[in-house]
C-alpha cells in the first residue's frame, strides 16, 4: 500500500517519473494529460483531479491492485 498526502503528490509523481527515466512530456503523452498539467500537478499548483491522478498512476505503472491512501 502506498500512503501519501495529498500535498505530497507532486513530488511523489516526479520521483516516480524520474525513476522511470521518463521526461514531463513522455509521462504526459502517456497519460493523455497536457504538459502543462503534468507540470503543474508535479509542481502542486492545482488541485488534483482524482480522474487525471488515475491516468498518471496507470501510466507511471500502478495496477489496479495497487492500494494508494491518499492522507489529508
Amino acid at each position: 500500500m502506498i500512503r501519501i498526502a495529498l500535498a505530497d503528490i507532486g513530488p511523489f509523481l516526479k520521483d516516480v517519473r524520474m525513476g522511470n527515466h521518463w521526461t514531463q512530456e513522455e509521462l504526459a503523452k502517456a497519460a493523455g494529460v497536457s504538459v502543462p498539467t503534468m507540470h503543474r500537478l508535479e509542481s502542486g499548483e492545482m488541485s488534483v483531479k482524482l480522474t487525471t491522478l488515475a491516468k498518471v498512476f496507470i501510466a507511471l505503472g500502478f495496477g489496479p491492485d495497487t492500494r494508494i491512501e491518499l492522507k489529508p
